[in-house]
């Protein structure tokens, strides 16, 4: 499985359920896993953060809209390269889908009080195993710890001065996705190998390398 982080330069996020009006609540134990349980499965870290109980929320709360620019930014040079197949380049970012292929599946919920015990089933599509997680109250909604090895990942990334670096190497990808999509959409980059050496270039400008390790 890719690290979480892959979960920054690697990663996809569909359009939240909840749409313009912000992430939708969850007012039950249930509801909680639920929501989560849509978010791996569509990719969407927006959801996936905001019910996302613990340290492990606030982190991916923070790398949510930074993560958000770079897949728009992406998503806009998929398309362009779709409409000019006589270019030839392949995106090296791919869809950024960390959790593409993962399974989250609802085993059991516990009895509601302010913390509970729910048992999940998650991992690669087919490889999944059974875990047991906390859901907690917070304030009036519920929100869900992450599967272990989700939490494993993402422990690597919560240091204030590795995440701050996460959150700058987040911005700088969309960045050079959008220059790179800008000068396609203008005519300045017309062959595999310009759009490859452009890409190149601004990822050594940015020092993407450094920013998103």
């Amino acid at each position: 499985m890719r690290s979480l982080l892959t979960l920054a330069c690697c990663v996809a996020m569909s359009p939240s359920a909840a749409g313009a009006q912000g992430p939708e609540k969850a007012a039950t134990p249930a509801a909680a896993l639920a929501l989560v349980r849509l978010a791996v499965e569509s990719g969407d870290l927006k959801a996936l953060a905001e019910h996302t109980a613990g340290d492990a929320g606030v982190t991916l709360r923070k790398l949510a809209e930074p993560y958000a620019k770079a897949k728009q930014a992406n998503e806009r040079l998929e398309r362009l390269m779709k409409d000019k197949p006589e270019i030839g380049f392949k995106n090296p970012f791919g869809d950024l889908n960390p959790l593409a292929d993962m399974q989250y599946d609802i085993v059991e919920v516990g009895k509601e009080g302010v913390t509970l015990t729910a048992r999940i089933r998650f991992g690669p599509r087919g490889k999944a195993q059974e875990e047991a997680i906390l859901v907690r109250k917070d304030g009036n909604d519920w929100r869900v710890d992450l599967p272990g090895e989700l939490v494993k990942q993402l422990r690597a990334f919560s240091a204030p001065d590795r995440l701050e670096r996460q959150i700058r190497g987040l911005d700088k990808l969309a960045e050079v996705l959008d220059t790179l999509a800008r000068e396609v959409q203008e005519g300045k980059l017309k062959t595999k190998d310009a759009v490859t050496l452009r890409l190149l270039g601004l990822v050594d400008e940015a020092k993407l390398a450094q920013l998103l390790k």
